[in-house]
């Protein structure tokens, strides 16, 4: 996370955690081969909340939703991870909404990352994360962009997700007018666990099925390979 802000240590929302009445809402803005993202994580009401964003970490295909998505979704876990560190908060819960249906996968008691996964290693830094948290997760698919049509019922939701859609946005142009390139960072994620390379570009989605873009070679990881980096990611 580039940045992240809070106005009193996290204290109110360590409280709302406890019983259960924090919400974590993030939405995410992308432009051709690079995103932004922004995650507010509010109590009952919306005094003392943490408000971050973050560039997405890269490699970002055009049109990626899902990875940009994700990467809202990860600022929420450790910001929240972060907060119930510092408050000694034991036990709890917190609702996460998005309105990327996929990128709440990592958050359901099913869940288990699998090398087929889109966008595995932001997949597994979600998932391992969740784990480690000491609360439980509620995830929330809602509808986006309900400033222009209401399509649901999660009203509040609704209107952070729009929220954090303008703040994604504005970071993208933040960023565009200090920085001399956009191009999405590839960078170590904490969690991530296992990753593949080729050469200087991170493989996010290393199953049997990845080829080199544009080229006919073999597939990177034969069905052996695969269920051994099944079983690391498992580990």
């Amino acid at each position: 996370m580039q940045h992240a802000s809070v106005n009193d240590d996290g204290l109110h929302l360590s409280e709302a955690i406890r019983s259960g009445q924090a919400v974590a809402v993030s939405d995410a803005s992308f432009h051709g081969t690079s995103g932004t993202s922004s995650t507010v994580v509010e109590g009952s009401v919306p005094e003392h909340r943490l408000l971050c964003h973050a560039q997405v970490p890269g490699p970002v295909k055009e049109g990626d939703s899902l990875r940009c998505e994700l990467a809202g979704n990860y600022s929420a876990v450790l910001c929240v991870n972060a907060i119930c560190l510092q408050h000694n908060v034991t036990q709890g819960s917190i609702t996460v909404a998005c309105d990327n249906i996929n990128s709440l996968r990592p958050f359901k008691p099913e869940y288990l990352p699998h090398p087929r996964d889109k966008n595995l290693d932001l997949m597994q830094a979600v998932w391992a994360s969740v784990q480690q948290s000491p609360i439980d997760w509620n995830p929330v698919h809602i509808h986006g962009h309900q400033d222009r049509k209401v399509k649901d019922s999660h009203h509040r939701l609704s209107a952070l997700n729009c929220e954090m859609d303008a703040q994604a946005k504005l970071f993208y142009w933040h960023l565009s007018a200090v920085l001399s390139t956009l191009e999405a960072p590839q960078l170590p994620i904490h969690n991530e666990g296992w990753t593949v390379w080729s050469g200087d570009i991170k493989l996010p989605s290393p199953s049997r099925e990845c080829r080199d873009p544009g080229s006919h070679q073999p597939a990177l990881l034969d069905s052996t390979q695969a269920l051994l980096l099944q079983c690391l990611i498992g580990d």
